[in-house]
């Protein structure tokens, strides 16, 4: 899905109706393990509140290549190093 998002012109048309994405990291412990996952959330305003929704997980994608993302998907534009 992401892949289709990325040929279309931008991870910004996963998103409902062009709301603001960006990429959430979220940590658990549990056992004396610690999990992380990241996940590309949609914001939007819904009855004069801010919710949010998962568009994508990305916890299959390496470090480096969340880290290109991010700067990305803040000012809608990439220059690979």
């Amino acid at each position: 899905m992401l892949a289709v998002a990325l040929e279309r012109g931008g991870i910004r048309d996963m998103a409902r109706g062009g709301d603001a994405v960006h990429i959430v990291t979220a940590t658990r412990h549990d056992k004396g393990k610690v999990y992380q996952s990241r996940l590309l959330r949609s914001s939007f305003r819904e009855d004069g509140k801010i919710d949010s929704e998962t568009v994508g997980d990305l916890s299959h994608l390496p470090d480096h290549v969340v880290d290109l993302m991010r700067p990305a998907l803040q000012d809608g534009s990439f220059v690979p190093a």
